[in-house]
Order: structure tokens, then sequence, then C-alpha cells
């Protein structure tokens, strides 16, 4: 926002924290929705649920772990509180970045462990998921 001038315009630039309530509160509307796919796992917009969509395969209806989701959504950007937002015209490597990210999550985790170590657990292995992209959440 700020790189972009959105700042001087007087509106109101949008903090990591605003950023991750608005995901999580968008995960949580997603409660009780499906969402249909493609067979090559893509979602279908709207207007092509129940059909075939151009010949793209037979599709199939998924429900997502909605209590998943909000739990993703909240912590997807929680290294940012060490680390700050970095953006691309930050000049930091993709490389630098995750290196930077695993070491902040590291650390939360490692101070987590000493209020709840289930809680720190689970933090942990979500945020790995996340990273891997290893879950349709």
């Amino acid at each position: 926002w700020v790189y972009r001038g959105v700042e001087d315009a007087g509106a109101r630039v949008e903090s990591v924290a605003d950023h991750s309530w608005r995901m999580a509160a968008a995960a949580f509307l997603l409660t009780g929705a499906t969402v249909e796919h493609s067979d090559d796992g893509k979602p279908l917009p709207p207007d092509d649920v129940g059909s075939t969509a151009g010949g793209q395969g037979v599709l199939e209806r998924r429900v997502y772990d909605v209590s998943k989701v909000v739990k993703l959504a909240v912590l997807h950007d929680m290294a940012e509180a060490i680390t700050g937002d970095i953006a691309p015209a930050d000049n930091v490597s993709k490389e630098e970045k995750h290196r930077l990210e695993e070491a902040a999550m590291a650390k939360l985790v490692e101070e987590m462990a000493g209020f709840t170590q289930g809680g720190a657990q689970e933090v942990r292995g979500l945020f790995d998921e996340y990273e891997a992209r290893s879950s349709p959440e």
C-alpha cells in the first residue's frame, strides 16, 4: 500500500492485523459452503457449477474443514509479527523471505510452548502444512 502511495492519498492502509482478521472472517463465512471443482482441482466459477464447464471433465464437490481454514487464515501471516510484511518491492529473495519467516515462526512457537505445548505443536503443524500447500484448505 505504502509503496503505491495509498497512504499519501489519505486512504487507510491495511495492516497485517487488518489483513489477517479479514482472512479469518472470510474463512468463517465458508461455514456450510461447498465448492465444486473440475477434475484438474481448480475451483469453478458459479456459472459452471453442475456443468462439464466446457469439457473440463467430471466435477466433484468438496466440503472444506472450515475450522481448519479459519486457523490457517489466522496464522498464515503470524511470522510477520516479527519480520514485518516483506513485499516484492523490498527486493528480498523468496529464499531469504522464507528463511526469515521460518526463523520467526520457530521463535513464536518456542515462546508459545511455554504456555501450551499442544497449541504450539498445532500451530507449527498448521504453518508447515500451509507453507507446503499440502491440504485443500
